[in-house]
């Protein structure tokens, strides 16, 4: 493809996002306070003993305040009804087996996260020889029991640790994780991480690994290495994940960020790796790169087996807000593809989804 006509399909999809920036349903401001706070499995907060100790009748009352202080004058329907009793049951169990396994730790707790769910529904649409229509289920449940003796947590996710963040869901299988977690009891060691369990589909694979992520902050720069090593009795073998990502809020509602990852395991094709740059307006929180607000995101995929190669480049649009309370999110926003496969022919393309956070009711609050 030469460089006019990419600039022909590019100019549309460009005026498209102009369009969208001045309309006034895309450029209504966020009332809240603008934060930085880790919303995607990175908020750490304290826990202390009068949380680890919530019983079943004080969780409820926690999860009915949040609900009411949101809206005093709305009712509560079916919708509300039915998460309540989710989120209700589900934190009020964790918290009986934490008791159950658990027993009194003399020494100060940690620095932890509470337990949360997440739930998403992804859907795109792609102009690939014709309409395609494809369908993303993610779950992730993190279980905290910060009472037991090793401090461990559950986990069970459908999304691999070998995973590079931004790779298209459509194009990644959906497995089953379920695995245990040991979490860095040592204030010296407060970044770090381990864990191990098993893959449950059509080829079962046992896995463990490691995580160091620390963050580091400068007034309104963010700094936040990662580093994973892992291990899978598959193919996979083992392998490991490097990601920097750099936030820089140059003024309020304004977020610039640069994200880089590479991955390499005994399968992949030499290293591959991700090259990310957003641009976000009206951010809160970080949860699926934009908590409440939109922006535009330009991704560079590639490998490298000796020379490097790109495979793919890709331009989209994000808008993400909250449509009900503070659980339910919408995100959707148009994206156009460019495949090395394809001999960069543009693949435009729809993508729409919905996340449903059952999460505490104080990180509800500050997500």
């Amino acid at each position: 493809m030469d460089l006019q006509l990419k600039t022909l399909i590019l100019l549309p999809f460009i005026f498209f996002i102009s369009i969208l920036y001045t309309s006034p349903l895309f450029s209504t401001s966020v009332n809240d306070d603008l934060s930085l706070t880790e919303t995607e499995n990175l908020l750490s907060e304290s826990i202390d003993s009068a949380i680890i100790d919530t019983e079943h009748d004080e969780i409820s009352d926690k999860i009915e305040e949040s609900l009411e202080s949101e809206d005093p004058d709305s009712q509560q329907n079916w919708m509300d009804s039915v998460y309540d009793a989710t989120n209700d049951a589900i934190h009020s169990f964790v918290f009986q087996a934490d008791d159950f396994l658990g027993e009194e730790q003399e020494e100060d707790l940690p620095t932890l996260r509470r337990s949360r769910f997440n739930l998403a529904i992804n859907t795109k649409f792609e102009e690939k020889g014709g309409l395609q229509f494809g369908v993303d289920l993610d779950f992730r449940a993190d279980i905290k029991l910060p009472k037991t003796k090793g401090r461990f947590g559950l986990f069970i996710s459908t999304s691999e640790p070998d995973e590079l963040p931004g790779e298209d869901p459509d194009e990644v299988e959906n497995p089953l994780l379920i695995g245990l977690e040991l979490i860095s009891a040592f204030r010296r060691f407060p970044y770090l991480n381990s864990y191990a369990g098993v893959r449950v589909n059509l080829s079962p694979a046992y896995f463990a690994g490691m995580v160091f992520r620390p963050h580091f902050e400068w007034d309104n720069f963010h700094i936040i290495p990662t580093q994973k090593g892992f291990w899978f009795s598959d193919e996979t073998g083992l392998g490991g994940l490097t990601s920097l990502r750099l936030d820089w809020l140059p003024r309020e509602k304004l977020l610039l960020r640069s994200f880089s990852a590479a991955r390499y395991t005994e399968a992949t094709e030499g290293i591959e790796w991700e090259q990310s740059f957003l641009i976000g307006f009206s951010t809160k929180g970080t949860f699926k790169n934009l908590d409440r607000g939109h922006g535009i995101k330009f991704s560079v995929f590639g490998h490298k087996t000796g020379t490097g190669i790109v495979d793919t480049y890709r331009i989209s649009y994000i808008y993400r807000r909250n449509i009900y309370k503070k659980w339910l999110f919408m995100q959707a926003g148009p994206e156009v593809n460019f495949y090395n496969r394809d001999d960069w022919d543009a693949t435009p393309g729809f993508r729409f989804g919905v996340d449903v956070l059952f999460w505490a009711p104080e990180d509800i609050g500050a997500g």
